[in-house]
């Protein structure tokens, strides 16, 4: 077999698509103590997208690079600051490249898993709250579940539409995961796989 022959052969068993997923969707390690649902990576997610030939890019963990491991859980008001904001914006640089790379050679990269009720990683839901100041039981009790995207996946969307790359939008709801699975495949869907 010619060697350009060789090479159009392992093009064909590519699937050419890839999906963006927040960090904690492969890797639980990094949520805040105590706020796992899952031992190491949420299989069913994966599993689900390995199962559809889906390659995967691993977005950044925001809290985890700008707090470490041992950060307090916080609301998107809090994150939600110019400050946080940019340094956002500058951990997606090398992702937002990647990407780019991948469409400049027919990829596509247009299916993004969020997870919900995180103020950084939320596609449909984030956790809102007054918070600032001492941290205290009464402060920690008044936090809530509100529609609205965490500050990371804002923006994310908002630099692919600048690329003028479509995403396809999905957030897994930990304490749903059946529901999410289904989301997740109608979203599949949308995207068109």
């Amino acid at each position: 077999m010619t060697s350009w022959l060789r090479l159009e052969v392992m093009k064909i068993r590519r699937s050419r698509k890839i999906a963006l997923v927040s960090h904690c969707i492969l890797n639980t390690n990094a949520k805040i103590e105590g706020t796992a649902s899952y031992p190491a990576a949420l299989q069913q997610v994966v599993g689900l997208l390995l199962a559809h030939h889906y390659g995967i890019i691993q977005l950044p963990c925001p809290e985890l690079r700008a707090m470490g491991l041992r950060r307090w859980g916080q609301v998107v008001e809090q994150y939600a600051n110019p400050f946080f904001t940019e340094a956002v914006r500058s951990m997606l640089v090398p992702t937002l490249r990647e990407i780019q790379e991948y469409v400049r050679n027919g990829y596509r990269v247009d299916l993004l898993i969020g997870i919900d009720k995180s103020p950084s990683c939320g596609v449909n839901l984030t956790c809102s709250g007054d918070w600032g100041g001492e941290i205290g039981i009464k402060k920690l009790t008044e936090s809530m579940v509100v529609k609205g995207e965490g500050v990371m996946i804002r923006v994310l969307r908002q630099e692919m539409e600048k690329l003028g790359i479509p995403l396809t939008m999905v957030g897994v709801d930990e304490d749903n995961l059946d529901l999410s699975i289904e989301a997740i495949k109608q979203a599949m869907l949308r995207a068109g796989s």
